[in-house]
């Protein structure tokens, strides 16, 4: 097994495959990247934070929230109300 700091994951790529509807496990993650199932659940759980889910069982798997919207931008307002130039 790899230690959890030389393990390089693809977020992105493991993102894309439950965004895509497949079934992705923390089991076949941790085989895939050889890291114990423990480790990758924290690895996993501390880049997505609160947006990730695990749900144990048959039909288990990962699941994560849709990512939250950026700020809007900042727009000033105006010195002086409209009319009173």
């Amino acid at each position: 097994m790899a230690k959890a700091n030389n393990v390089i994951v693809n977020f992105a790529a493991i993102e894309a495959d439950i965004a895509s509807g497949n079934r992705v496990t923390t089991k076949d993650l941790a085989q895939a990247y050889l890291v114990n199932p423990v480790t990758m659940r924290k690895m996993l759980a501390d880049h997505f934070g609160s947006r990730i889910t695990f749900k144990r069982g048959r039909t288990g798997g990962i699941t994560l929230d849709a990512a939250e919207a950026p700020a809007p931008a900042y727009e000033p307002t105006p010195a002086f109300p409209y009319g009173m130039d």
